[in-house]
């Protein structure tokens, strides 16, 4: 890493959780190279890895601390966040990052992966951003940068766990984006798609190394995503209440979107049937951006 220039988010204080390898090291790495002093996350099987990376960023002229507790501990998130604020002197960024992978066709899931995947994803966003909340609102400022999937947005094989359990931080995004309106603090969730540890484990059917085939999948490296992620961690932070899906040199808006579909009186099931391509047009769609925005499509 080299020495830093100039740097535009001088002073800011950032929480990055898997910060180990992959995405979350490169994600540390590019919120430091901009001035974020970082909190860098993992397991404490990860101690090397994270010291490592903290002594880059130091080394490189920038701030950095290791907290090596599993973010999907019950309590990680209040600890993550005192320690920031106790090692900083205060809290700006908050990028929920880790993340476990085991695919298992359906119905061969078992209890324990699905437990694991909700625990790991949905239950470490949630207890992280519950924790961070109240400080971000205090200041009226704050970035929470959540990680959801194109598993769980657009459904692959072998991912049921791993995938319900990304699109519900999808939806929790969404819920802390309407509660945030108005105020400092914005949120957005990023879906990467990065040559990653995590991502070239299993060999499963219908993986994103068998699809783009692996060589060209190696060209999609971490910081590609990253830049991504520092600019939702930016003050200048365009959006708000929005998914980005980002890898290889694209970046892209996912949409939640619904269409005009039928109006009038109500129907049975066999009047509905001679309609369905009324309901299902993508003619006239619309994106609402809250449920409040959704019912108003009840309303004519």
């Amino acid at each position: 890493m080299a020495n830093m220039p100039a740097r535009s988010m001088a002073g800011a204080v950032a929480i990055v959780t898997g910060a180990g390898s992959g995405l979350g090291r490169a994600h540390a790495l590019a919120l430091a190279r901009d001035g974020a002093c970082v909190l860098a996350n993992d397991l404490p099987a990860a101690a090397d890895a994270v010291q490592e990376l903290a002594t880059e960023i130091i080394d490189a002229g920038g701030r950095a601390s290791v907290a090596l507790v599993s973010a999907a501990e019950e309590r990680a998130g209040e600890q993550l966040v005192a320690r920031a604020v106790d090692e900083f002197g205060r809290l700006d960024i908050v990028v929920s990052n880790a993340g476990t992978l085991a695919s298992s066709l359906f119905p061969g899931v078992g209890d324990a992966d699905w437990e694991l995947h909700n625990v790991v994803h949905a239950h470490a966003a949630f207890r992280l951003t519950r924790a961070a909340w109240p400080v971000l609102m205090a200041q009226d400022y704050g970035r929470i940068v959540l990680t959801t999937s194109a598993g769980g947005l657009f459904g692959a094989p072998g991912l049921a766990a791993y995938g319900a359990s990304k699109l519900s931080v999808a939806g929790l995004m969404r819920v802390l984006a309407v509660e945030a309106a108005g105020t400092g603090v914005r949120v957005n969730a990023v879906a990467p798609l990065a040559w990653t540890p995590m991502s070239q484990a299993g060999g499963r059917v219908g993986s994103t190394a068998q699809i783009l085939g692996s060589e060209r999948f190696a060209t999609f490296q971490p910081e590609h995503v990253s830049e991504l992620v520092v600019l939702l961690s930016h003050p200048r932070c365009p959006a708000h209440g929005q998914i980005l899906t980002a890898g290889g040199g694209r970046v892209a808006e996912v949409l939640i979107a619904e269409t005009w579909g039928y109006r009038g009186r109500p129907l049975d099931w066999r009047e509905l049937l001679e309609r369905w391509d009324e309901v299902t047009s993508r003619t006239g769609l619309t994106y609402p951006a809250s449920m409040r925005e959704e019912l108003a499509n009840f309303v004519w």
